[in-house]
């Protein structure tokens, strides 16, 4: 069976994270976001909200395990760190993650996962390296905490588990009941009113015992189990707690849970191995927060993608963990980002948010079909097609994939989605407007004039720089589309009137030295600069002189960015995207730019996997192990939702701008370029720094830069190619420099390149 241990070659991960849940798509019958709470124990946080935590729960159901060596506990986070021990995780994915450490010649694991969404198991594996038996006691911890509910508890001799229930319905009028079971029959079954008697248990102290207890807000199950360990063997145990609204019915299925346990447990395995086997990894001498910082982005971005559910009939981004709903901004930016490591999936999901859309501007709307962004007026909105660059990431993903075949499903469904908005969401005079703040994506932004609002009031009088710009900009990649499937001159000169009349538009809205949004209210040009009004930079829709005195100073930029959004650009995944394009674009052009972007770019990687790869959990700090819905530049402190999709945007910032892997645009599979645009912090002679599986168009790329004298890196791509192909590599000027046949099989492409230089890897069919 294939597993992750030779494809991660014994990386160290947080002990922390999130399982995937997809059984929590309901709004009314919330399933809960299985996470950790604490050392050896994840638990559902059950509510349907933007934020969940410990805190606003419902209620929260948890398993955990306690070890005891001697008079020595492995119990809470405290109990490592007093005993100096290292808790790590050699497994970490959105279906399993384990939590390992050594104490004296054992070693243990806990490795949690979920056989369902109402299943979540544990497999405790002891190793004892010693040539002498070793007796432990270890305690599988089932806990209920509900707020103000009284809950019952009983064992069940037959099959040796023990059970809580809840006295009445929980909040969303359903039973509940807590079974708990092992693999091996348990010593002792004990229970608890508080955390404080769980520890006395643990530590081997006196506990009543109790058969009949009735206990409120809290309750724990224990089982102990004495475990004697042979020499230099290994000892298992499987601890199950499954929730149930049938108690009996239940108590029946455990032995079933158990029988299907291992054939789950190897599904998972193997689902992570053939994902990783082909999925992007850096390479080299990158800092391992940042190794594994990327590794937890790409499982955050694997979490998001849900199995079809209610009204989603495809495979479908639920945003984040806490609300899934379908939204265009969140799946476009998270499919450009996962298409780097699992293309099919990205167009799977892609296809399937259009296609199963409720109405054309694909509003948003949760797995029941409930819409969730209505605006005052009862209009059912959905995203724009300029939060977060949707058409820009289908672009890429086009250029990088070239399957036509995908193309020729999206075409009409863009085309719907593009034409609702041109007769929709236009004024007298043609130019595009937002219905409210929610559709724009900046919530109550101080661009709009909204002073106390929600969300949802009307802002249909404000003509935005945005949209008339990637409307033009749509329409040309619509032109491009359309060429290339072969659709005819009636469809050419459609998309080309429409790309022209919206450059007209955002020619209009040229104010001073930059453009700006006109408020039809106060008949005047309103005073903000806004992160997405950088679009008409990177989509070619302005003369360079013009954004060079734009960006002349990008600090003093970003600051008068925060008086249009209220909040710091680079706070956002979704608004350094556009940021991060402009420079780039810029940087071509000029040095101090992209000494800006690489610069920009380390700090705020650097910020980001060390809070994700924390080893441990913080009051008040962000869960490590996945991405975050904000990256608080300079310093993560909250991270808003944990779980969120589009904080995995690191994998585009590190792809992108730093390793400079890109696609070169409506050029239809010539070639990509390569950027090189290491910081400072990286160009000591020697060092190493690299990406594997790399995806172009069937070729599977292996990318490496070894860091040489002045400036220079020695490049070396090996190429996996399906056919002979040739390859040309050119400079900023297109002079060749290298020239070859990549023939069918694994090929050695080297150069010496210059960082911050642009290169051109073009490619012919043979």
């Amino acid at each position: 069976m294939k597993t992750l241990s030779t494809i991660w070659e014994g990386r160290k991960f947080t002990p922390f994270g999130v399982l995937q849940n997809v059984d929590h798509v309901w709004p009314k019958k919330p399933s809960g976001v299985v996470r950790s709470l604490e050392a050896l124990r994840f638990g559902w946080l059950v509510n349907f909200w933007w934020f969940i935590t410990p805190k606003n729960a419902v209620y929260i159901a948890s398993l955990g395990v306690a070890v005891r060596v001697g008079d020595k506990l492995f119990h809470m986070q405290k109990d490592f760190e007093e005993e100096g021990v290292e808790l790590y995780s050699n497994y970490h994915t959105k279906n399993i993650i384990s939590q390992k450490w050594e104490y004296e010649d054992l070693v243990f694991e806990c490795a949690f996962t979920l056989l369902d969404g109402n299943t979540l198991v544990c497999l405790f594996t002891a190793e004892n390296k010693s040539g002498e038996m070793r007796t432990i006691n270890v305690y599988g911890i089932g806990d209920l905490s509900y707020k103000g509910k009284s809950m019952s508890i009983g064992i069940n001799d037959e099959i040796g588990c023990a059970f809580i229930s809840l006295l009445g319905k929980d909040d969303y009028d359903r039973r509940l009941n807590l079974i708990m079971s092992g693999s091996l029959r348990p010593k002792k079954i004990l229970f608890s009113r508080s955390l404080k008697e769980t520890r006395n248990i643990t530590k081997g102290g006196y506990s009543p015992g109790c058969r009949d207890l009735h206990a409120q807000n809290y309750v724990a199950a224990i089982m102990e189990y004495m475990l004697e360990i042979p020499a230099n063997s290994v000892k298992k145990l499987a601890i199950i707690l499954h929730r149930t609204e049938d108690l009996n019915g239940g108590c029946k299925k455990i032995s079933k849970l158990f029988n299907n346990l291992r054939e789950v447990y190897e599904a998972k395995v193997r689902e992570d191995a053939d994902f990783w086997e082909k999925g992007v990894q850096l390479v080299g001498d990158w800092p391992e927060s940042w190794k594994n910082g990327f590794i937890y982005d790409f499982e955050t971005l694997r979490m998001m993608v849900f199995p079809s559910r209610g009204v989603f009939k495809h495979k479908w981004d639920i945003m984040h963990v806490n609300w899934p709903r379908n939204v265009v901004a969140e799946a476009s930016i998270d499919m450009l980002m996962l298409s780097y490591s699992d293309p099919a999936t990205a167009k799977e999901v892609l296809y399937g948010l259009f296609s199963d859309a409720l109405a054309p501007n694909v509003p948003c709307v949760h797995a029941d079909g409930t819409f969730n962004m209505v605006a005052d007026d009862g209009s059912r909105c959905g995203t724009s097609p300029a939060w977060c660059l949707p058409f820009y990431s289908y672009l890429l993903i086009y250029e990088r994939n070239g399957d036509v075949d995908w193309l020729r499903k999206m075409y009409p469904l863009w085309k719907s989605f593009l034409v609702w908005w041109l007769e929709e969401r236009v004024d007298e005079e043609g130019f595009l407007h937002y219905k409210c703040s929610w559709e724009s994506g900046e919530d109550n932004a101080p661009r709009y004039g909204i002073k106390g609002g929600k969300g949802g009031e009307s802002i249909e009088h404000i003509r935005v720089v945005e949209l008339q710009a990637v409307m033009a900009h749509a329409a040309r990649c619509m032109r491009y589309y359309a060429k290339i499937l072969g659709l005819g001159e009636k469809e050419d000169n459609y998309w080309s009137k429409i790309e022209e009349k919206y450059k007209t538009k955002l020619s209009v809205l040229w104010h001073h030295e930059w453009y700006h949004d006109y408020d039809l209210k106060e008949e005047d040009f309103t005073p903000y600069t806004d992160p997405l009004h950088m679009t008409p930079i990177f989509m070619d829709l302005v003369d360079e002189e013009k954004y060079l005195h734009l960006l002349r100073d990008p600090q003093l930029l970003l600051k008068r960015f925060r008086k249009s959004v209220g909040v710091n650009t680079l706070d956002w995944p979704s608004l350094t995207y556009p940021f991060f394009e402009a420079v780039l674009k810029a940087s071509e052009k000029t040095g101090s730019l992209i000494d800006f972007l690489s610069d920009t770019a380390f700090r705020l990687v650097s910020i980001i996997y060390s809070a994700e790869d924390s080893r441990r959990l913080r009051r008040n700090r962000p869960l490590p192990g996945v991405s975050y819905e904000k990256w608080e530049w300079p310093e993560l402190k909250f991270g808003g939702v944990e779980g969120y999709g589009w904080g995995a945007f690191t994998i585009v910032i590190l792809l992108r701008y730093l390793l400079g892997f890109q696609e070169t645009l409506f050029t239809d599979g010539e070639g990509f370029r390569l950027y090189p645009n290491l910081p400072s912090k990286f160009m000591s002679i020697g060092g190493r720094y690299g990406v594997k599986n790399l995806k172009y168009r069937g070729l599977y790329i292996d990318l490496s830069y070894h860091v040489l004298e002045n400036n220079k890196l020695d490049a070396t791509l090996f190429i996996r190619s399906s056919h002979p192909q040739k390859l040309s590599l050119l400079d900023r000027e297109g002079s060749e420099i290298k020239r070859m046949v990549l023939h069918k099989g694994f090929n050695s492409v080297k150069a010496v390149l210059k960082n911050k230089n642009i290169y051109t890897v073009a490619l012919m069919n043979v």
